[in-house]
Parts: C-alpha cells; structure tokens; sequence
C-alpha cells in the first residue's frame, strides 16, 4: 500500500533533509500535483506523487471528495536533525 512504502522504517540518505524542506502547495496545486478543497489537499493517485512529497504525507485517508493527504509540519527539531545528520555524515567522509 502506498503508506507502507512511505512509513517502512528504511529512511533513505537524506530523509532528514526531505522532511526539513517545506513543500511549495501553491505550486504543486498550480501544477496540478496536488488538489485543494477548503483547507485540505487532495489527489488522484498517491503512487504518482514525487518522492519529496510522499516522504512529508503522515496519512492517507479515503473520501467522498478523493484521496485526502495529511502532511508532517516542518518543526525546528527536525530542520536541526537534518543539519546534525549532514554535517555527521560529512566527517565520515
């Protein structure tokens, strides 16, 4: 299912960084990625959305109105993981 492979425990090499960068709405509705009824965003195939995308979904929910998406907020603690985890993963290198 397209949760599964969003939440598998495996965070790919730069995960972090993923979850630290916000997502432009305005331009994935403008490009037609994302759909937005009222206050929540929407869309037709989760399986097409681009990775940066689907790594910030925390779930997935059925409607009348289509596939409805909820996404992790960008916290401090996670911009600040993801700046720890580069900078350790380049003294190691």
């Amino acid at each position: 299912t397209p949760c599964s492979s969003i939440q598998d425990g495996s965070p790919a090499d730069g995960a972090q960084s993923i979850l630290a960068t916000p997502l432009d709405f305005e331009k994935l509705v403008k490009d037609g990625v994302l759909k937005k009824i009222g206050k929540s965003y929407y869309t037709d195939n989760v399986r097409n959305l681009p990775e940066h995308v689907s790594k910030k979904i925390s779930s997935v929910e059925q409607t009348k109105k289509g596939t409805k998406l909820t996404f992790y907020k960008e916290t401090k603690s996670i911009k600040k993981l993801a700046e720890d985890s580069k900078k350790w993963r380049e003294e190691k290198t």
